[in-house]
């Protein structure tokens, strides 16, 4: 690795971050965020992002956005990519699409992962990359580009900002002197990637969470045909809740999500957004690795059957796959018991 803090005499006037998506990955890009606030304080930030999550960050007065909208073709941000230019660039997403966004972007230097990590050619598109370090968590890998700047050691910081511009109307979903927990049950649909627990079990669990807590219930979702089945089939317990699947905008959901105790979900965004907003969340593991990819506040939180499930699936243990190795099985999830929830759940509201 080639250290550059020499390379500047001076912080450079500005830093281009590249990050599209998701939801999850914007809120573990946010610490290098802060840390170039924190000490380059002087220099401009400019974050190009996808239009489906910019939502999630719109209230950053201080980040300048360049939006990619990926239903338009790639000369259409041509033009307002190649009018600016940067000291750096920072790309955090190894993906042939940014990777192509990324040609577009004028830089002097441009960082991007090591060969190891590298996917669809990323290292071809970056002449300066950051040190390979094993077995890492996405937010330290993120923080590896610092390193590569000459940053010290941080303790990330996330601080993402709660919408302000949103309608007062998640307010009528908190209950005042109760426990209000959201459940937010389906992660993004991918072909083969099974981060879904049966709906079955999330009927169960809301019935328990109403007979042992007498909690406020709220429950989060997409339009997505997946998410819509699962709030039809909510409707089969016997406990009052709110459901707002598919009648929240991110920015309504984030500030929901900063108003409740406690966060229920899979491996997906609002897990992410909860962790940035120091929110207690129990995360559902069993197909995915949460040492990876888990909301990093609160990886201790996550019911993990992820190692055993390799054994039992695959017959291999952790140090046999490759580091982030997904189980491609469906049933995996049903590794994962209601008890296993309820115990997680006892265990944070004793203490």
């Amino acid at each position: 690795m080639k250290v550059l803090q020499n390379f500047f005499a001076e912080p450079p006037e500005s830093v281009c971050l590249l990050r599209l998506s998701a939801l999850g990955d914007v809120c573990n890009a946010l610490p290098v965020v802060r840390a170039i606030q924190d000490y380059w304080p002087t220099t401009s930030i400019t974050w190009v992002i996808g239009k489906a999550a910019y939502p999630l960050v719109q209230e950053e007065k201080d980040i300048n956005f360049i939006i990619i909208d990926k239903a338009k073709s790639f000369f259409y941000h041509r033009k307002q990519l190649a009018e600016r230019s940067f000291g750096v660039l920072l790309n955090l997403h190894p993906t042939m699409r940014a990777n192509i966004v990324s040609c577009a972007i004028n830089a002097k230097i441009k960082i991007g992962f090591d060969k190891k990590r590298s996917k669809d050619f990323h290292h071809w598109f970056c002449p300066y990359r950051i040190d390979y370090q094993p077995r890492e968590h996405v937010v330290d890998s993120f923080l590896g580009f610092l390193s590569t700047l000459g940053f010290p050691i941080i303790l990330p910081r996330w601080d993402l900002k709660i919408p302000k511009r949103t309608s007062e109307r998640e307010f009528d979903h908190i209950a005042p002197g109760k426990l209000n927990i959201l459940i937010s049950p389906c992660s993004g649909e991918r072909r083969g990637n099974y981060r879904n627990w049966e709906v079955e079990r999330y009927i169960d669990l809301i019935n328990q969470i109403n007979h042992n807590f007498k909690a406020n219930i709220i429950v989060t979702g997409s339009n997505s045909m997946s998410d819509q089945s699962y709030s039809k089939a909510l409707k089969k317990s016997n406990v009052k809740i709110n459901n707002l699947m598919g009648k929240s905008s991110i920015p309504e959901l984030t500030r929901l999500i900063s108003l409740c105790d406690l966060v229920i979900c899979p491996d997906s965004g609002p897990a992410h957004i909860a962790s940035a907003l120091d929110v207690p969340v129990i995360t559902l593991f069993a197909t995915s690795n949460k040492n990876r990819t888990g909301p990093y506040r609160y990886l201790d939180y996550a019911v993990d059957r992820y190692e055993s499930n390799l054994s039992k699936y695959l017959n291999r243990s952790l140090r046999e796959v490759r580091w982030g190795h997904r189980i491609r099985v469906k049933e995996a999830m049903n590794s994962i018991l209601v008890s296993d929830v309820i115990e997680k759940l006892q265990g944070h509201f004793k203490n």
